[in-house]
């Protein structure tokens, strides 16, 4: 059975281009409880150009196997360190600056290295997406996992929410349309 691909190369709107981050020291945390084959190799130093994604600067590698020993062990992928975004980010010219870790979850489990639902119950996020996850947006933003129920992304709890404030917004509306009318 194949592994679907869990991760969208870019965001998949413009109002959020980065999504939800996971700092690099947690994300390795989390993989280290998963399976405590995971390690990462010390950060290179800011001069020198990291291997395998092209760029200087604070930047591992996340291995699968003996601890410290890069011949006995497999490489999962390259990442910079620090804040790791959700989607994977390109400059200009589509050349990858910094994997998302939504790539960076896909290449773990590809690997094998771990399984998809147990990132999943780790990291409190979904991985199983088409386009965009299936989970109510505001929800998502808080590190909830609730399903959408409508159209627009939202759970029944966000969607009463919007659908109040514009219930609102339309008595405003009419009151002020009123008040216009008696002046």
């Amino acid at each position: 059975m194949p592994i679907p691909q869990t991760y969208l190369l870019t965001a998949p709107n413009d109002k959020d281009p980065f999504g939800r981050g996971i700092s690099s020291n947690d994300m390795l945390r989390k993989l280290k409880k998963i399976n405590q084959k995971i390690w990462a190799a010390t950060t290179y130093p800011m001069h020198i150009e990291a291997p395998s994604i092209g760029i200087a600067g604070g930047a591992t590698c996340l291995w699968f196997g003996p601890s410290g020993d890069t011949t006995a062990s497999r490489k999962i992928t390259g990442f910079t360190t620090g804040m790791i975004p959700e989607f994977t980010q390109l400059d200009m010219d589509g050349n990858i600056i910094a994997l998302g870790w939504r790539r960076i979850f896909e290449k773990a489990i590809r690997k094998r290295a771990v399984r998809a639902i147990d990132v999943e119950n780790a990291f409190n996020v979904t991985l199983d997406i088409e386009g965009t996850d299936d989970l109510c947006i505001s929800c998502r933003k808080a590190g909830k996992i609730v399903p959408a129920t409508s159209k627009n992304h939202q759970c029944d709890f966000h969607r009463q929410v919007l659908d109040n404030a514009e219930v609102g917004r339309q008595k405003a509306v009419e009151e002020r349309y009123l008040e216009q009318r008696r002046a």
